[in-house]
């Protein structure tokens, strides 16, 4: 099994939080360096991290790979409620990865504040949510769902996208976690 991603990716650190003990093998890929693309684009034609090659079976979406690995180690994915919360986070993580994307390419906030206004107003809406789960108590287990949530806030504090500190439950889960070993392994500060 080769899982194929980034160390800055929290997509794909999602599915090495979640491979912690399993057997596998990790190729790193910059999808923004022309030197990968070619070569990548074999394996994945949405040339997006991760990819994960299984057997015969390639896997092009986070989501879609864990369900897999979940089937594959005989523990159960998540609910349709759970799916929808997963929803909630990635709906985060990839508005501002957008933003990102954006600013990489020289495009500020003061050049696109409609577009970049929405993504932040996205973001806050989904923090107030999650924030207001955890008060309620979801996010107990330490289980795919947990592991995704965990990587947003982290790659958002990572790569200072956006501000959570409002919410306190979330900075609770966040500082909890921080002190996992897997974690601290994982971290793509390293």
């Amino acid at each position: 099994m080769i899982l194929y991603g980034s160390t800055t990716s929290p997509y794909v650190r999602r599915l090495r939080l979640l491979l912690q003990g399993v057997d596998y093998e990790f190729q790193q890929v910059q999808v923004f360096q022309d030197e990968y693309r070619e070569d990548f684009a074999k394996i994945n034609p949405v040339m997006k991290v991760p990819a994960l090659v299984d057997g015969d079976k390639t896997l092009f979406d986070s989501n879609v790979i864990a369900e897999h690995l979940h089937n594959k180690l005989d523990k159960p994915f998540l609910s349709i409620t759970q799916k929808n919360v997963l929803a909630t986070i990635n709906g985060v993580l990839d508005s501002l990865v957008q933003v990102m994307i954006l600013s990489r390419e020289g495009i500020s906030a003061e050049q696109a504040p409609t577009y970049v206004g929405l993504q932040e107003e996205r973001a806050q809406l989904c923090f107030a949510y999650l924030d207001h789960l955890l008060e309620a108590g979801e996010f107990s287990e330490w289980d795919f769902l947990s592991i995704s949530l965990y990587t947003t806030l982290d790659w958002i504090a990572f790569r200072q996208m956006s501000d959570w500190s409002a919410y306190p439950k979330l900075n609770a889960f966040y500082t909890r976690h921080q002190k996992r070993d897997d974690v601290k392994h994982t971290d793509p500060r390293l």
